[in-house]
């Protein structure tokens, strides 16, 4: 099924005064809203590929940052691997509790990094690789496969809990506009909550919380009360936001200067949740004697993951972040590593600059898409999806995480708990190594 010019077209999350404020509509931000490269003048495009109402969401391109905040490249989506029906056991594989190189922090330090284990033992390599499982929550009732409810979500969040992946991760949108009809999305904090109190070992959160939605205060009180409630599994990611114009404006938002919003967005939330106090006023923002008094079980908050494709905001995540995380719409393992390796340059070199170890920033990568072997149709085929049997998807998925990846995300197709539950040999390899 072909993408419409509409569904092509993707908004950068922080270039609207270059583009005079026009809005780029879009099918489904498949990214997970990752297009968030720190200039509030010069556009970016990290343009992406949909499928109307929940089919197959696959990104069409990979961003490759190799001038500052400037694309000068893209990746041709990864060829398919046509493979005979695989075969899965009934029996759902044991859970793995891989732990996130972020799990001994307890309390800030005082450059404001997150301290870590004794010794530097929390190194990039020094861990098991940890997979998650990226969620979409939009869909739109007549499309011809039927939208997303409480049920099916939460049912595929049982699923991936079963079946051992280690993150589940969903989107943050209000809408998408589309030419065949506005798309709806569950609003994603509210999904949060409700998952954290019916799950029991995995982790949760947005795969990238969509920042102008929601003060900057707010959103650190509902990361503290999700962490609360899911017992300390919630990770807050987040970024400038980059959904179009239109989706901003039917719910009253700017859209304007959106990294400058963020950075005074994520100095509160970081400050709020790491010392539970904060007094700002900024241009954009402000947090007046703001006080964190009830606390989760971490005590210096739940880890904070910023989305950034470019040095201002790649600087704004070494700065304040536990982990970094980026995207991939498809391509080989070099290709993937020739476009990823000048931001990962960008990310070892922010942190050095904040005086901070690189080694000590955990690093998340979304997928897009992965499809298990039996389940290759020939409509998922046209979008290029990383497919094959359990071991050829494990080393593509294990090669992608040497370059420095703690954790890569995978959105799997199709959206069914069956497909989840086939990925059951990926994960059992992805954690022996």
């Amino acid at each position: 099924m072909g993408a419409s010019g509409a569904q092509l077209a993707r908004l950068s999350a922080d270039c609207q005064e270059a583009t005079t404020g026009a809005g780029t509509s879009s099918g489904d931000m498949a990214a997970a809203f990752h297009g968030t490269t720190g200039s509030d003048e010069v556009a970016v495009d990290v343009g992406g590929a949909a499928v109307v109402g929940g089919d197959v969401v696959v990104p069409a391109t990979v961003v490759d940052v190799t001038v500052v905040d400037v694309v000068v490249g893209v990746v041709p989506a990864v060829q398919p691997t046509i493979t005979p029906t695989m075969t899965t056991s009934n029996t759902p594989v044991r859970p793995v509790d891989v732990p996130m190189r972020w799990e001994a922090r307890d309390t800030p330090s005082s450059s404001g990094s997150p301290p870590f284990e004794a010794g530097g033992a929390l190194r990039r390599y020094d861990r098991p690789m940890r997979i998650g499982l990226i969620n979409q929550l939009q869909g739109r009732p007549d499309a011809n496969r039927p939208p997303p409810t409480w049920a099916s979500i939460r049912a595929r969040a049982a699923a991936a809990e079963a079946t051992g992946f280690d993150m589940f991760v969903f989107e943050d949108a209000l809408m998408y506009p589309d030419e065949g009809g506005t798309i709806g999305v569950w609003e994603s904090t509210a999904i949060g909550a409700a998952l954290a109190a019916v799950t029991d070992r995995i982790h949760l959160g947005q795969s990238v919380i969509n920042s102008p939605y929601r003060s900057p205060a707010l959103v650190a009180k509902i990361a503290e009360t999700t962490a609360e409630i899911s017992g300390g599994r919630y990770v807050l990611g987040i970024g400038a936001g980059n959904t179009p114009d239109a989706d901003y404006e039917a719910f009253g938002f700017p859209t304007d200067h959106r990294y400058s919003r963020f950075a005074e967005a994520i100095e509160i939330i970081h400050t709020l949740l790491t010392t539970g106090r904060v007094d700002f006023d900024g241009e954009y923002h402000s947090a007046r004697q703001a006080e964190m008094v009830l606390r989760g079980p971490r005590p210096a908050g739940p880890p904070i993951n910023i989305a950034a494709g470019g040095p201002k905001m790649i600087r704004l995540a070494a700065r304040y972040g536990d982990a970094w995380n980026w995207w991939s719409g498809g391509g080989t393992v070099d290709e993937i590593t020739t476009a990823l390796r000048p931001l990962i340059d960008m990310v070892d070199a922010a942190c050095e600059e904040e005086g901070r170890d690189p080694a000590d920033l955990g690093r998340t990568f979304d997928l897009y898409t992965v499809v298990p072997g039996g389940f290759l149709t020939d409509e998922a085929a046209e979008a290029g999806p990383v497919s094959g049997p359990p071991d050829q998807i494990a080393e593509f998925l294990s090669s992608v995480a040497a370059l420095g990846f703690d954790e890569i995300r995978c959105d799997v197709w199709p959206k069914t708990t069956e497909a989840i539950e086939a990925m059951a040999p990926v994960v059992e390899l992805v954690h022996g190594g």
